[in-house]
């Protein structure tokens, strides 16, 4: 059975992640005899995630090359994945534990991650704990209908069409070592209606409320992070309707915004200290 813990309430450092939400006790400053969060059993071999959606206009220079020239593109992923990306219009890149002052602006400094809505600039995070091997998934745009989405494969391009449509990317961590893991992306289309769907576990077969899922296995792809790093997605200048574009752009009224994607490796000590036993 895959774990998965999504830590949604306020007080999350944005950052640097607080003890809230890693099982140690929090007291209210109000009624200092209260405890707010009682320890919470964390899973073995656990490792804690801090993801953040950035919307901004898509004009802004914080999101072009006053920012990319400061990410690590080349050894985020190898060329063939990072070329087969730009084709479909994702751009990944990797920042270290200091990110640049580009990356902090965008976070706005904010001392938590919860939602902030200054306008046309969003930010909305939150803190996932997940064991090693186990997966969670991150939601990257509304649901809407999905015209003519370009794929771009191999050996041939295609389009689709559709309905009551969620682009997802299915967030994978791996444990390699001391202070180091690998973080894998799967991008996924999810459509159709909510319906009963049989769905394969490590258990065997069960039942799942879920959408018909579209896996992009040929734009699947991988970031080796120190505790600490970042990896950083969004759009590129492709055409549009490419993949780049239903997962990072705006539609209808909000087609002149632009998303970013920021996954953060925060935390692997208790895991370590599994191993150390």
């Amino acid at each position: 059975m895959v774990w998965v813990v999504v830590c949604l309430f306020p007080g999350c450092s944005l950052l640097n992640i607080s003890q809230l939400f890693v099982g140690e006790e929090s007291v209210d400053a109000n009624h200092p005899e209260t405890t707010l969060l009682k320890k919470m059993p964390v899973p073995p071999e656990v490792i804690v995630l801090e993801v953040v959606l950035i919307e901004r206009p898509n004009h802004d220079p914080l999101l072009g090359e006053t920012l990319w020239d400061e990410l690590d593109e080349i050894a985020s992923v190898d060329y063939e994945t990072r070329q087969t990306l730009k084709r479909n219009g994702l751009r990944v890149g990797r920042s270290g534990a200091n990110p640049p002052r580009a990356l902090q602006t965008l976070l706005g400094d904010s001392p938590e991650i919860g939602t902030h809505d200054d306008g046309e600039n969003r930010l909305s995070g939150q803190c996932v704990m997940v064991p090693s091997g186990g997966e969670s998934r991150v939601t990257a745009s509304e649901v809407r209908m999905l015209r003519n989405v370009l794929i771009v494969g191999e050996n041939e391009d295609r389009t689709e069409t559709l309905e009551n449509a969620r682009c997802v990317f299915r967030i994978q961590p791996h444990r390699l070592q001391d202070g180091w893991a690998r973080i894998e992306f799967l991008p996924e289309l999810h459509h159709g209606e909510f319906t009963n769907r049989r769905t394969a576990t490590e258990e065997g077969w069960q039942w799942d409320t879920s959408q018909k899922i579209e896996k992009l296995y040929r734009q699947q792809f991988a970031v080796d992070l120190n505790v600490g790093e970042m990896v950083i997605l969004t759009s590129t200048e492709g055409p549009e309707f490419d993949l780049g574009d239903n997962f990072f752009r705006g539609s209808g009224e909000s087609k002149h915004l632009q998303r970013l994607l920021v996954v953060r490796l925060a935390e692997l000590n208790r895991m370590e200290q599994v191993f150390d036993q």
